[in-house]
Order: C-alpha cells, then structure tokens, then sequence
C-alpha cells in the first residue's frame, strides 16, 4: 500500500505482525521517502496539537503537513 501511513493503517499492519509473531521485533524507520537509510523508532506518540506546532516550528515536515492533521512518532 502507498501514501501516507494513517494510525489506523499503522495499528492493522502492527496486529498483522503480532498474529504472525513478530511482536518482539525491533521497528527501524526510513531517513527519507525514498529509503536510503534507516533508524530505530525510539519514541510514542505525540498526539498535543500545541507541541506538533511547536515542533513544527523548529523542525522541519517534509510534506509540510497541518499539525491538526498529523500525530509524531519517532
């Protein structure tokens, strides 16, 4: 599937991995859209509207998304 991940897109993939017993496995995310390196996810969600413009402010979004529309994970 392509476009942009959605929350409830996210929680499907995770439960399909977890029937297939891949709970445990540690999760690395891409650097950029086109896969050129990857990082380990070290933090939850961050779901305030106030912060995600405020991390906005200092950081950049690459698809320069709304923070209304977005939560972060990293």
């Amino acid at each position: 599937m392509t476009g942009q991940m959605t929350v409830e897109r996210l929680y499907q993939e995770c439960a399909r991995l977890m029937r297939m017993g891949l709970g445990k496995k540690i999760v690395l995310v891409t650097d950029d859209d086109e896969g050129n390196g990857y990082h380990a996810l070290w933090y939850d969600f961050t779901t305030d509207v106030n912060q995600i413009r405020e991390t906005k402010q200092v950081c950049y979004f690459h698809d320069d998304d709304d923070p209304k529309d977005v939560v972060l994970i990293g």
